[in-house]
């Protein structure tokens, strides 16, 4: 099932116990959204390359299962904390990280991963080989011919 960013805001409002839309609006309550996007986009960039901001009601938040509500509980953690409800704050940004870490062990140890950095399309995957120091300073060394081998 899709989910849209009007059933995000209603999800994020249901996490706020705001139904009557009275503390905040649906503009606030979207800017949370995306930057809950932009926080898990930042940590799979390889594998969310092609995960967009939400802007108008019928924009799809294009995460897997379980994980489409991220957002909505970043965007309540958010707007907790901007209430000054520390704990609740804490408690759903707590909630959110532990999520958002399972999510990301799940996504690495995927079929589906591989395949989506291997694609064609993306833009970090000339990027994912393993660096490495070329040690230079003793491959050039002339003494070493000096150094006659060990002997068993």
């Amino acid at each position: 099932m899709k989910f849209t960013m009007l059933q995000a805001i209603a999800r994020t409002r249901r996490y706020l116990k705001d139904n009557l839309t009275s503390v905040w609006s649906n503009e606030e309550i979207t800017d949370f959204i995306n930057e809950g996007i932009r926080t898990i986009r930042r940590k799979i960039p390889e594998y969310f390359y092609d995960l967009d901001e939400v802007f108008i009601n019928t924009d799809i938040i294009n995460l897997d299962g379980e994980y489409k509500e991220l957002p909505c509980i970043y965007a309540a953690s958010r707007c907790f904390e901007q209430d000054e409800q520390h704990y609740r704050a804490v408690q759903k940004r707590n909630e959110f990280e532990a999520a958002l870490e399972e999510m990301e062990a799940q996504i690495r140890n995927s079929y589906k991963y591989e395949e989506k950095v291997a694609a064609s399309d993306n833009p970090y995957a000339n990027n994912l080989a393993m660096d490495y120091v070329v040690d230079v300073y003793y491959n050039n060394n002339s003494f070493e011919d000096e150094i006659p081998p060990l002997e068993p």
